[in-house]
């Protein structure tokens, strides 16, 4: 058996699939960071608050340092690094997963057995339930009793 090509084309279902999945990661990666910015600092405040203690005196000891050159540059740096990476791969995903949809876009609108949403029935199911109870009826009719129905 020989190996595998360097690129395999991949169905249409195949790269849609893949697109959905790069999807849903990006946009639990986004959750997690709105999550991260809202919920934590949130939850220690909570926690300050339910403890009792002072919190003006440690918050300014904290910002006073910011000039410094002290712990506060270097969590901002952290922060920032901890929010911009994720973001920025969540993003490329995301990015991805557009350009695969666009891609199967543009396959489908040159090839008319791929097209999605695919052409409306000619009639509706309503329409041909009722065609067909009309054909029950008419056998019914030949055999001499037809079962009583409500008016549609």
């Amino acid at each position: 058996m020989g190996a595998l090509p360097d690129k395999v084309d991949r169905t249409d279902k195949a790269k849609e699939k893949f697109a959905d999945s790069l999807m849903s990661v990006s946009n639990t990666i986004h959750s997690a960071i709105l999550l991260g910015i809202l919920v934590i600092p949130l939850t220690a405040f909570m926690q300050a608050i339910m403890s009792g203690k002072d919190l003006l005196p440690p918050l300014l000891d904290y910002l006073h340092t910011a000039g410094t050159g002290g712990p506060m540059n270097w969590h901002g740096f952290l922060l920032g690094i901890l929010i911009f990476v994720p973001s920025s791969a969540a993003s490329y995903m995301r990015k991805q997963a557009l350009n695969l949809y666009d891609e199967l876009a543009d396959r489908a609108a040159l090839s008319p057995a791929l097209r999605w949403p695919p052409k409306p029935l000619r009639e509706s199911t309503a329409k041909t339930t009722i065609r067909a109870d009309r054909q029950i009826d008419q056998r019914f009719e030949c055999l001499g009793n037809v079962p009583e129905r409500e008016n549609l």
